[in-house]
């Protein structure tokens, strides 16, 4: 019996308006968190961006090490953040400690 409530509840959250992908109108923005490292993946991110209409996305949030001072500078700079509408907010960088 606890196993068919259980089941049922999580149905109604996942149905109702727990978890279920809700549309979004035309006018409404995404929000985008991008994760920026070393050996090329900034690059690669960054190059990912242009690709993309960044109007549709904010806030813009980019995840780098403590220790990466050269991703930072290269987001700052690039051609994607460029594009970036000036009515959006401020695109966030956090600084999280470098996994190993």
């Amino acid at each position: 019996l606890f196993a068919a409530v259980f089941v049922l509840v999580l149905f109604r959250l996942w149905r109702g308006r727990g978890w279920a992908r809700r549309k979004r109108s035309a006018s409404e923005r995404a929000r985008l968190m991008v994760v920026l490292g070393s050996g090329g993946h900034t690059a690669e991110m960054l190059t990912m961006m242009k690709g993309i209409d960044l109007k549709k996305y904010s806030p813009l949030v980019f995840i780098v090490a403590e220790t990466d001072k050269i991703s930072v500078a290269n987001a700052q700079r690039s051609d994607a953040l460029q594009c970036y509408p000036k009515e959006a907010p401020t695109p966030k960088f956090v600084k999280i400690p470098r996994a190993r």
